[in-house]
């Protein structure tokens, strides 16, 4: 995924799926990213029973779209 790819992502959307939009975001394979939301270090929000969603302005943050 690309810089701008991800920013038209975060800029579209309030949250993201956690897999595969966060993950590819963060270059992390498909059970890292659920591991790494269910031990917390990916903030996620539950939204219904299965599915989680990840903040745009954490993934902001921690891929410095907002300082660039």
């Amino acid at each position: 995924m690309t810089v701008e790819e991800l920013r038209k992502l975060c800029d579209e959307n309030v949250t993201l799926r956690l897999w595969p939009e966060t993950g590819q975001a963060l270059r992390l394979k498909r059970n890292q990213t659920y591991e790494a939301g269910r031990s917390g270090k990916i903030p996620t929000i539950q939204v219904g029973k299965k599915m989680r969603r990840v903040p745009t302005a954490w993934l902001r943050k921690v891929t410095g779209l907002d300082s660039i």
